[in-house]
């Protein structure tokens, strides 16, 4: 089967987004941070209602990998603003925002990451960004040496009220 990756235009469809993510990160060694007790709904942030969603879906619809993509024209008004307003970043703007990548546990290591990833980049050049900003613990190796992004510092998140923060990298591809 070939894979494709295609905008989410059901939102109806999200619950399934959410649920996947939630999965994912729980059957990781980050499940102390993102969980179904954590995240009883699937875990979602404010970021998921202006963001644009890319799926891959299977032969049966089923949403198998999904990333999310977010616009913005400054960063004050990013979400994670004050856990990077540290970092010396250049105020180029628009630019967009890189997260959530998940994948179905059985669909790992087949590719469908990176074909998420050129989705992502394509996306977002379409939409005249100077650049994109991706927040990463797990993939910073890769996104550098095979996606061409750029680590300009680390910073800490936190995703729920009852999580300790964690690290993550913070890196940049120019378009």
């Amino acid at each position: 089967m070939t894979f494709e990756p295609k905008l989410l235009k059901d939102k109806k469809r999200l619950a399934e987004v959410y649920q996947l993510r939630t999965l994912a990160w729980e059957n990781s060694e980050k499940k102390e941070f993102v969980n179904s007790i954590l995240f009883p709904s699937g875990w979602q942030d404010p970021l998921d209602d202006t963001g644009k969603h890319i799926i891959i879906t299977d032969m049966y619809d089923k949403i198998i990998a999904a990333a999310r993509m977010n616009t913005f024209s400054s960063f004050e008004v990013f979400l994670y603003y004050n856990n990077i307003k540290h970092i010396d970043l250049h105020d180029l703007t628009p630019f967009c925002f890189y997260s959530r990548l998940v994948v179905q546990s059985e669909y790992r290591n087949t590719g469908l990451s990176l074909l998420i990833d050129k989705k992502i980049e394509t996306s977002a050049a379409a939409l005249k960004s100077k650049w994109i900003l991706a927040l990463t613990s797990d993939r910073t190796n890769l996104m550098i040496n095979k996606l061409g992004y750029q680590q300009y510092g680390s910073a800490f998140i936190k995703y729920h009220n009852r999580t300790k923060e964690h690290l993550v990298d913070v890196l940049i591809k120019h378009l």
